[in-house]
């Protein structure tokens, strides 16, 4: 991934830090929307409330520094945008399937990825009988929390 330090242009996947070590990723309109996964408190991977929407930068970064993404294969930007704006208001936020980088890459792609979910299977993180969803969204928060990611 070629992720870059600059100031995000129309378009553009953009990515901050949270508080918990882990990335939120946002389609960068201009200063006044950024298109994401968001609740009206706020970006939460636990939230159940979470809603593709678009907020002001300072809403999304919170004060954080922005990072961009850069692309050698995307779709045109005003294609990107147009897709990010045809799914405003959708509720589908799933954290293994369908999380906000997956959402973001699928606007500039057209395939859904997650460079975070890409890393945990690679680590063999299997869903077994004996741990369930609980057992793997701990595992989940220990990596995003240790920053193995």
């Amino acid at each position: 991934m070629d992720w870059n330090k600059e100031i995000a242009k129309f378009g553009d996947h953009i990515r901050v830090m949270t508080d918990t070590g882990y990335y939120h990723h946002g389609i960068y309109i201009d200063d006044n929307s950024v298109i994401h996964f968001s609740t009206k408190d706020g970006f939460s991977i636990l939230s159940k409330d979470l809603e593709i929407t678009s907020t002001n930068i300072d809403i999304f970064t919170l004060g954080r520094e922005i990072e961009v993404k850069k692309y050698n294969k995307r779709y045109l930007t005003e294609k990107s945008v147009e897709i990010a704006k045809s799914m405003l208001g959708n509720r589908d936020y799933d954290l293994v399937f369908n999380n906000c980088e997956h959402f973001v890459t699928f606007c500039i792609t057209g395939e859904k990825k997650s460079e975070i979910i890409d890393n945990l299977k690679k680590e063999g993180l299997k869903i077994r009988k004996d741990s369930g969803i609980h057992g793997m969204i701990d595992r989940l928060y220990m990596m995003i929390k240790k920053n193995d990611l």
